[in-house]
């Protein structure tokens, strides 16, 4: 069944990944300040770097929570 819909749910999940990377665009782009990302290329995972205030990571994981589903990691 999965083969027979691969058109439609590779569609679905390019449609999610486009909305993703709106949100985060806007995001980033509204906190130029904050972080120093990396838009991915071709893949789901973007690098974001925290270019100041210390502790204030702590904070983002639940004010982005509505964007979508995400793991937050420290380096």
């Amino acid at each position: 069944m999965g083969l027979r819909q691969q058109e439609a749910i590779l569609q679905r999940n390019m449609a999610c990944i486009e909305g993703n990377l709106a949100l985060l665009k806007d995001f980033f782009r509204e906190r130029t300040s904050q972080f120093e990302w990396h838009e991915p290329a071709g893949s789901s995972v973007a690098l974001v770097g925290l270019t100041s205030g210390e502790g204030i990571l702590l904070d983002y994981p639940t004010h982005l929570s509505p964007l979508s589903t995400m793991l937050v990691m420290h380096a």
